[in-house]
């Protein structure tokens, strides 16, 4: 294994993860309006992206272990998936009814910008634990 894999899939998780974020706290100040905006796609890349190199880098580098730390990222990693699931409701309530989309769009992207949030946080200090 190159010493060189580790910090360049954490770059390539990291990276997406802030994008994925500011395009969802993009969506949570935009409100209804956001879903008119073509950044579906952008936000389920990001986000698909984002998972797929922390597999990587937890197969990588935290195999076999679940102490304090893991215990830490594996929250994270709960924070993000649930983020991903609230996106999904807000885009799917954007498609089935457009009288009522504030309804449910701006909210679920709220949560999620939040939850995003606590997972990068999460990100940043697990190293500290």
């Amino acid at each position: 294994m190159s010493s060189a894999l580790p910090p360049v899939l954490l770059v390539l998780h990291v990276l997406p993860a802030a994008v994925w974020f500011g395009i969802t706290a993009a969506l949570a100040r935009l409100g209804p309006k956001g879903s008119s905006l073509p950044l579906r796609s952008a936000q389920v890349g990001t986000g698909t992206a984002t998972v797929l190199f922390g597999l990587a880098l937890w197969m990588l580098l935290h195999r076999g272990e679940f102490g304090p730390p893991e215990q830490l990222l594996g929250a994270g990693a709960a924070f993000a998936a649930v983020a991903a699931l609230l996106q999904e409701v807000a885009w799917w309530s954007a498609r089935r009814t457009n009288d009522q989309i504030g309804a449910t769009f701006a909210p679920c992207q709220r949560l999620s910008a939040l939850l995003l949030a606590l997972a990068l946080i999460v990100m940043l200090v697990f190293r500290f634990i």
